[in-house]
């Protein structure tokens, strides 16, 4: 099984997430980007 744990969003969403109980959040992390090179630096540059 396939467990996903960590989120690449657009730092423009981070107001959105910001307004989620914290309870739906425990055990994600979220990173945000701004650019599509910072996306594949995080999900291919590890």
């Amino acid at each position: 099984m396939l467990v996903l744990n960590e989120i690449i969003l657009c730092a423009d969403n981070k107001k959105d997430v910001d307004d989620i109980k914290a309870d739906y959040l425990k055990g994600l992390t979220f990173k945000y980007v701004n650019q599509m090179t910072e996306v594949l630096q995080l999900a291919l540059l590890k």
